[in-house]
């Protein structure tokens, strides 16, 4: 009997600070995603597209989820939600935007252009497992 595909969460942050304090709280949460990373707008597209050097699906599966930080080169979060909402293939997967603008304007931008969700990024000591935890209950179906 052949296993499931774990469930894959891209996630779209440019700071090596913020990588690691994502991945640091994913692991406090015991879940058994794959995480995969990208660090600009192009490549969420690209990965998302299957192109180079994304085009393996094996090593480079299609997400269920993406989280993606407001600001990064090549294509903020704005730009890449615009994209998912011209996308046939891609609009209805759920986009979260993480962030460290408390700017209600961001947020409602965000939203209108199709984010699920708009988390700040939490100051130095926050828990951001809390994020994979509503993710997971949210739009993953609670699956451990």
């Amino acid at each position: 009997m052949a296993s499931e595909a774990p469930i894959t969460i891209l996630i779209a942050e440019d700071n090596e600070h913020d990588t690691f304090l994502l991945r640091h709280a994913y692991a406090r949460t015991h879940r058994p995603y794959h995480l995969r990373f990208v660090s600009t707008g192009l490549d969420v597209v690209n990965y998302l597209e299957g192109k180079a050097p994304y085009e393996n699906r094996e090593t480079f599966p299609l997400p269920e989820v993406l989280l993606v930080d407001l600001t990064m080169p090549q294509g903020a979060a704005f730009n890449v939600l615009s994209w998912l909402q011209t996308s046939a293939h891609f609009r209805e997967l759920p986009a979260i935007v993480f962030s460290g603008s408390k700017s209600e304007e961001d947020r409602k931008r965000a939203m209108e252009l199709g984010a699920k969700g708009y988390y700040l990024k939490p100051d130095y000591g926050g828990d951001a497992s809390r994020i994979f935890e509503e993710i997971s209950s949210s739009w993953l179906g609670g699956a451990k």
